[in-house]
């Protein structure tokens, strides 16, 4: 009877929880990811594209030059003011989901959107996609602090507002719910799945029957795929995964253009914003998120040519706004540029095969995934959105094979991702696996004994065995005048020897010592190969800073491993 009742009472925890944490933050994540699309698609309608097209202000270019510059100073201004923090994006979410930085900054990240905000006011060419991430995560997380969630339920709190942010942004509920779990988590467990999918169906329920908004694409007809054409859909991917490596580095080359230039950190995205203006004269196209020369592209509005040149000046564009200062996501500009190269394909067989191939939006699709899931590190999602936008099978199926193929180069390349590699440049290096992760970045000094006793070099072995009966041990630290670690004595040494013998002749030099800010992985690798319960911890000038017990060190590897379990398994 008693187990029964433990069930029923962890079911009911169960429920309250994916009710409480998931539906709580799938309303407020939902609520704030339909204001901010809102705002880009009315920014966009009413200010930018007028302006790109000349319908304002006599057609003056000096507008569009002056919104984007004024942006990019307001940007410099957000920046400013954010100090010492840096910008946040969907990289900082992974980190506090996976416990290497303990909480998301709410002041940062608020800013963060702020930036965001004025960048896409303003024109600049960045996305909305992954600041919609973050924002969802950044919500999940502050929400899951304030009803007083532990760190599991925090961490899945951040998973449940990228969820509804992503169902929100793409109408695509089981693409939020595979890239919470697929980019944000990196692991699958009922624990997160139930309240990330009660967050999702949220922003499903709101995006289609409270304030439905236009889809990026949909088919209103049948599409016919030959059979022949799959090895061009592979084809396809295999560009689409060079030209994701391609965009990637030249985000990256114009980041260190940007550090390595002598112009102050506050005017950088004016530059930036008046060179994107001097671009959009002659490729307007270039501006802001692009929804609307992404749609035209797929009803096939632009010649070979064009597509090809809207690709090459989006890319810039895009390397200039994000490497010069200018705040936002790197998802969306490689939606429109992977539709470009899809469609420019598409062009290229229907000029060289005529009628006998498949419709240009199939290759359009193609293309966007081949580019898209290796920046953002996400094949699953990405074939999920192509599948809940069309709703098309022989579309998916031919996007599949064209992510497959793009991430077998794309990984070998550069990598998973370009949020991995953000996360890799500040140290956390996702490859290693959770568990080794976590450990990388914990430090011994978090479980070094400061207290642990040192005798004297010129001290007796009476002060020695003295040290060992205190520290409960078989080994102390022998140290100079100057408490730079000399050595160690070992009991088994000196059980024979007088009490007034000088400790020079037991000494031992040739130790193996650990920094404090050794990481506690690395350390168990190093204990590994010795024999002595016991480590001297010394610091960079020889030091003697305490020691760590071989147990302490086993006890944080089972104590991670623990962690890791009760939150993929739902176990203690």
């Amino acid at each position: 009877m008693t187990a029964r009742l433990h069930a029923l009472r962890a079911i009911a925890r169960g429920i309250f929880t994916a009710t409480l944490l998931g539906g709580g933050i799938g309303i407020v994540a939902t609520a704030a990811s339909s204001a901010f699309v809102a705002f880009v698609v009315a920014s966009e309608a009413w200010l930018v594209l007028p302006l790109a097209r000349g319908e304002y202000a006599g057609g003056s270019w000096w507008w569009l030059a002056g919104l984007l510059a004024l942006g990019g100073l307001l940007v410099g201004l957000i920046r400013w003011w954010n100090k010492p923090a840096a910008m946040q994006g969907p990289a900082n979410a992974i980190a506090a989901a996976h416990g290497l930085e303990r909480l998301m900054p709410a002041a940062p990240g608020f800013r963060t959107q702020l930036a965001t905000l004025v960048s896409i006011g303003s024109g600049a060419s960045v996305g909305q996609y992954g600041p919609l991430a973050h924002l969802g995560a950044l919500l999940g997380h502050v929400s899951a602090r304030l009803i007083g969630a532990d760190a599991a339920r925090r961490n899945i709190g951040i998973a449940c507002g990228t969820a509804a942010a992503i169902a929100t942004a793409f109408n695509a509920p089981i693409a939020g719910i595979v890239f919470a779990h697929e980019v944000i988590l990196r692991h699958f467990s009922l624990r997160a799945f139930a309240p990330v999918t009660v967050a999702a169906s949220i922003g499903f329920v709101f995006t289609n029957f409270i304030a439905p908004h236009e889809p990026m694409f949909e088919l209103s007809r049948p599409l016919l795929v030959h059979a022949p054409e799959y090895f061009l859909f592979a084809v396809v991917g295999i560009g689409g995964g060079l030209l994701a490596v391609l965009y990637m580095r030249v985000l990256l080359l114009s980041e260190r253009a940007a550090r390595a230039s002598r112009i102050p950190e506050l005017l950088r995205p004016v530059l930036a914003g008046f060179l994107v203006a001097v671009l959009a004269s002659r490729v307007p196209e270039v501006l802001g998120v692009g929804f609307g020369t992404l749609r035209s592209a797929l009803d096939g509005a632009y010649l070979p040519l064009e597509l090809g040149l809207i690709l090459v000046a989006k890319l810039v564009a895009t390397a200039m706004c994000l490497g010069f200062g200018f705040v936002g996501g790197v998802f969306s500009p490689s939606l429109l540029i992977g539709v470009m190269f899809g469609a420019l394909c598409g062009t290229s067989v229907d000029l060289a095969f005529e009628n006998a191939h498949g419709d240009l939006v199939i290759y359009a699709a193609c293309g966007m995934v081949a580019v898209v899931s290796p920046v953002i590190g996400a094949p699953l999602t990405a074939i999920l959105i192509i599948f809940e936008l069309t709703r098309n099978y022989d579309v998916t199926t031919a996007a599949l094979l064209s992510v497959v193929m793009s991430n077998l180069v794309s990984y070998r390349v550069f990598g998973r991702s370009f949020f991995d590699h953000q996360l890799t440049r500040s140290g956390y290096d996702l490859s290693m696996g959770r568990e080794k992760l976590m450990l990388s970045v914990r430090k011994v000094s978090d479980l070094v004994d400061s207290d642990a006793p040192a005798v004297q070099a010129s001290e007796p072995v009476s002060a020695a065995r003295h040290g060992m009966r205190e520290a409960d041990g078989t080994t102390i630290a022998v140290v100079d005048d100057a408490d730079r670690l000399a050595g160690i004595v070992r009991l088994i040494d000196i059980i024979d020897a007088g009490a007034d013998e000088p400790l020079e002749a037991w000494l031992v030099r040739d130790v193996l010592t650990l920094s404090p800010d050794t990481p506690v992985w690395q350390a168990m690798e190093l204990v590994s190969h010795g024999t002595a319960e016991r480590f001297c911890v010394v610091d960079a000038d020889g030091g003697y800073r305490g020691m760590v017990a071989r147990r302490d060190i086993v006890d944080a590897y089972l104590g991670v491993s623990r962690i890791v379990r009760a939150e993929q398994h739902d176990v203690t």
